[in-house]
């Protein structure tokens, strides 16, 4: 599993403070992870862009993750991006900041053990040892920073399966050291309707015999847990194993409509284009694939492995990307209006960047049809 298919991943990167863009590098030089603390609380990805863009002067938030304190992963650059976070030293490294000053919830450390696991595991990325996983203060002049405010020695442990973290035995969570199931029906209750409709489908589709009572208790912890175990979309110790997150509703929903009307199945792993097009039937030649890419809205197709990677997410309908946070659209909206109104940077210059590096729309020329693709992406 990559990084990417974490359920706790939510992709913020359009909705950074920016002044800029952060040089890219190639996915081969990358060979560490970094670890940071914010040194402080309550806050998330966008606040610390904000001080990184405004007060020093950077092209936006150092970090490419940003781990909030209830256990979200904010995913805040680009991993092909150079971000800003351990001066002299910042070329090979990923940087992971954990909301906090030294002291961290144990969501944090699940998340924290959970997306180093994906990473590692994620193609291109599998260079990285656990060895390679450093705190702020290991790196060449910077032994005297208190960051990330952890032993890095005992955190590597728990990566590597020694004491502590998720992989010791079920993990406990928030102040009152509560069980998974009571302290996420107390934490998000927001999510009651995610529950209540993840507990209809999953009469539907698995026959469980819950109650649809939108509340995450016991049994639905149980259902939901043998769901991700039957499709694989999160792994017995993570932080959001047997919550019905947006992955676990997206793959519900795809089952419960499943009519055998002919939809595309989803790819394998590691299967490319070529292979899946093959696989299921259609022309796999360049220039069927091109004449497919530019139907789908991907412009000046050469066959480019970013290119490749888009147009299997679309044939397939299988987009990786976690969920966007921003607000939807209004009827209407323009993509320069849309982002006006969220605060973000609208020039022509910014939407560019964030079209070509960020979200896959190449040789953006602010056409009616990327204007459209952009604003799709930023609006989820």
């Amino acid at each position: 599993m990559g990084y990417r298919d974490l359920p706790q991943l939510v992709d913020v990167r359009g909705n950074m403070i920016r002044n800029g863009a952060y040089s890219k590098r190639s996915w081969s030089q990358i060979t560490d992870i970094a670890r940071h603390h914010s040194v402080s609380t309550g806050n998330d990805g966008r606040d610390i862009s904000g001080w990184h863009a405004n007060d020093n002067g950077w092209p936006s938030i150092g970090y490419h993750f940003v781990i909030l304190e209830d256990g979200t992963i904010e995913w805040t650059n680009s991993v092909n991006r150079i971000g800003y976070h351990v001066g002299n030293n910042n070329t090979p490294l990923i940087g992971v900041c954990s909301i906090g000053n030294g002291s961290f919830t144990q969501a944090q450390e699940d998340s924290w053990e959970d997306l180093v696991k994906a990473i590692r595991e994620t193609d291109g990325l599998d260079q990285i040892s656990i060895s390679d996983v450093k705190g702020h203060n290991e790196y060449p002049g910077h032994a005297t920073n208190g960051c990330p405010g952890i032993n890095m020695d005992t955190v590597r442990s728990r990566l590597r399966g020694g004491s502590g973290g998720s992989s010791s035995g079920p993990p406990k969570y928030g102040p009152n050291n509560e069980s998974f199931a009571s302290y996420h029906d107390d934490k998000w209750m927001v999510k009651k309707d995610s529950y209540l409709e993840s507990q209809q489908l999953l009469n539907r589709v698995e026959d469980a015999g819950l109650d649809e009572d939108g509340i995450l208790g016991q049994n639905t912890l149980n259902a939901t847990r043998d769901f991700h175990d039957k499709y694989n979309i999160s792994k017995r110790g993570a932080n959001f194993y047997g919550v019905p997150g947006p992955a676990t509703l997206k793959k519900l929903r795809e089952l419960d409509n499943d009519d055998g009307s002919g939809d595309n199945p989803a790819p394998k792993s590691g299967e490319g284009i070529v292979d899946y097009l093959n696989r299921i039937g259609v022309d796999s030649s360049y220039n069927n694939r091109k004449s497919m890419a530019e139907s789908h809205g991907i412009t000046n197709y050469s066959g480019t492995a970013s290119q490749n990677t888009k147009l299997l997410e679309l044939v397939s309908g299988s987009g990786t990307r976690g969920k966007s946070s921003n607000p939807p659209a209004n009827s209407g909206e323009g993509i320069v209006d849309y982002m006006n109104r969220i605060g973000m940077d609208s020039s022509y210059d910014n939407r560019k960047d964030l079209a070509e590096n960020t979200y896959g729309i190449s040789n953006y020329t602010g056409t009616a049809s990327q204007n459209n693709d952009l604003l799709n992406e930023l609006s989820g």
